[in-house]
């Protein structure tokens, strides 16, 4: 649906024919690739994502803000 789209909001935005025409052939890419997917979804056949709960062994140390903060607490970690 987006890259359909986005020829169209070129166009209307005032975009030059060159970019409009990029739009028009980036969108026909994506389409004719995802082709498969887009009708699965129209068909309602498509694959369903579960979330599954993993358990982890990783401790979590937090000291300190900001980049600091996390690049000790990555190094610190790092050692258990």
């Amino acid at each position: 649906m987006a890259a359909a789209l986005v020829p169209i909001l070129m166009y209307v935005t005032g975009e030059s024919w060159w970019f409009v025409g990029f739009g028009v052939l980036a969108a026909l890419f994506v389409i004719v690739r995802h082709r498969e997917n887009i009708n699965r979804l129209l068909a309602g056949k498509e694959l369903k994502v579960e979330r599954v709960k993993k358990e982890s062994n990783m401790k979590v140390c937090i000291i300190g803000s900001g980049s600091w903060g996390t690049a000790l607490a990555i190094k610190i970690s790092s050692r258990w």
